[in-house]
């Protein structure tokens, strides 16, 4: 379960995002909104082409919120996910949700349009658990990165896995007997 702290309403303060559904206030401490259902795992915020400033909730459910005023936008079943990163894999300035599917085999990781509302690519990465998209080779592309829970029945068992985040083709893969190299510092 992680805290969101993010810039959500007009004021100076930070906004902090609980599991439970609290937003609380970083400078008074005061409770802003509380959504009855709970935010789930996870949640992020990006540029999601929304006039005021919004944010993803992540448990059994993909929720969009808004702030100012708070409310959910629209949600969507996703059944049983986790990990979660936000990022514009295409380059039109609107972040794509990315999550792990963990009822499909193999696990999937999703990334979802939050314009059209729907799953756009799956990619392949067995045993996912968790995940991070940024561009980390500064090639100017996004990539997915995904830390897995290695299946010790197959081998190599995979430890961590990089794929290109618009083609899902694996640029890095690290396996759990991996020897290296290391970095020392």
């Amino acid at each position: 379960d992680n805290l969101l702290v993010a810039q959500l309403d007009g004021d100076p303060a930070l906004e902090i995002l609980t599991g439970s559904g609290y937003v609380i206030d970083g400078a008074t401490h005061a409770i802003e909104w509380h959504y009855k259902d709970g935010f789930g795992n996870s949640r992020a915020t990006g540029r999601f082409a929304g006039l005021q400033p919004q944010f993803v909730a992540l448990s059994y459910r993909l929720t969009m919120f808004q702030s100012s005023p708070w409310s959910p936008l629209w949600d969507t079943d996703t059944f049983n996910s986790s990990g979660l990163a936000i990022a514009d894999l295409d380059g039109d300035n609107i972040d794509e949700v990315i999550f792990i599917q963990q009822n499909t085999f193999p696990t999937g990781v999703q990334v979802f349009d939050v314009q059209m509302q729907q799953v756009r690519d799956q990619f392949e990465i067995p045993n996912a658990i968790r995940l991070a998209a940024a561009d980390f080779d500064a090639d100017g592309d996004i990539e997915i990165a995904a830390s897995t829970d290695p299946d010790f029945y197959n081998t190599p068992a995979i430890a961590f896995q990089v794929i290109d985040g618009a083609t899902g083709v694996n640029e890095h893969t690290m396996t759990v007997d991996a020897p290296g190299p290391y970095v020392i510092g």
